[in-house]
């Protein structure tokens, strides 16, 4: 057994899941290949989905890999202004996915550029890795 078998993987994108792939999609499909559950975090939705909070969905084709909506509670552009008060509110949005997951996270996998969901937000215990690509 390799070590990243079995394993509850979050992965955090700025590009949402869609029908072209990015590495980070490819990254998905292939830990949910491995025997991992996945869960493919979009960016934050800006209201163009009919979403109260967050929402789980399984991706057609992948009986593993799930995407995970969410909309913030506060507006997004106060990042661009007040960055220490968004991160400030992403605790709790944070808390919010993680409950709707519902069973711990074992590995945070990154590739936030946009510094949304700094690893600060997420459990001391959760293994994170941050892939700039």
């Amino acid at each position: 057994m390799t070590y990243l078998e079995n394993k509850r993987i979050l992965i955090l994108s700025p590009q949402a899941w869609g029908t072209m792939f990015l590495s980070k999609h490819h990254y998905a499909v292939e830990l949910a290949k491995k025997g991992n559950t996945v869960y493919f975090l979009n960016p934050p939705d800006e209201g163009h989905q009919q979403i109260k909070s967050v929402h789980i969905e399984e991706i057609k084709g992948y009986d593993t890999l799930y995407l995970v909506t969410h909309r913030l509670f506060f507006p997004y552009n106060i990042k661009f202004r007040f960055i220490s008060f968004f991160h400030f509110l992403m605790k709790w949005q944070v808390k919010k996915i993680l409950k709707a997951i519902g069973k711990p996270v074992d590995i945070i996998w990154s590739f936030d550029l946009g510094n949304i969901y700094p690893f600060s937000l997420f459990p001391k215990e959760t293994k994170k890795y941050y892939s700039p690509r």
